[in-house]
């Protein structure tokens, strides 16, 4: 599936499973859900066009931009009720997220990023670094390698094995990833604004 799938499903499949109550928590899941639907892909090469990375770099500053937006609107301080403040753990949190996404980006496609271990190892990272992002964070990672079970190419999920785990039923750009777009994109928009109503 393509990033642009990948990000709509991921944020859709974490706003239905978590269900936030307040305006703090539905940026907090659109946050997290918003870089976990993409990260995965961090190891697209640079040579495949797809521009994934500018997806995982775009979702992650377009949630920042609409969380200082809405502190500014509302007057409330979303930004810190979503971190909870500041830390060493926190930032322990942030630097192994830091080092396993440049890992990540150094390694082959759909090798560490795509297994349970890489799934892991981030969820654990985001919990330190940011706890409130993390249930919406590891949902939609875990969405990622759900979606690419389809596709024709294997995945090793139980990495550092090599054996390689596929469905085999759908190519990454086909139409099958067109038509999960079209569900999911007005899909995601409809439970963002059920949640952000509902939070009012």
């Amino acid at each position: 599936m393509t990033g642009k799938t990948h990000l709509c499903f991921g944020i859709g499949v974490s706003f239905l499973a978590l269900r936030p109550e307040t305006l703090g928590a539905c940026f907090g899941v659109l946050a997290g859900a918003a870089i976990g639907g993409v990260i995965a892909d961090i190891d697209m090469p640079a040579s495949a066009g797809k521009g994934e990375g500018y997806i995982i770099s775009a979702a992650a500053m377009m949630t920042t931009a609409a969380a200082f937006a809405a502190d500014a609107a509302t007057g409330k301080n979303l930004i810190h009720e979503i971190l909870n403040g500041a830390d060493v753990i926190r930032f322990l949190g942030l630097a192994l997220f830091l080092g396993l996404g440049l890992a990540g980006a150094l390694t082959a496609h759909r090798s560490f990023m795509h297994s349970l271990l890489g799934w892991a190892l981030f969820t654990g990272a985001v919990y330190l670094a940011a706890p409130p992002l993390t249930g919406a964070f590891g949902v939609a990672y875990g969405s990622h390698l759900a979606l690419d079970m389809f596709n024709k190419k294997g995945m090793p999920l139980l990495f550092p094995m090599k054996r390689r785990f596929s469905l085999k039923l759908f190519r990454a750009d086909g139409i099958a990833d067109k038509l999960l777009l079209g569900l999911s994109l007005p899909g995601a928009a409809a439970l963002i604004v059920t949640a952000l109503i509902r939070s009012a």
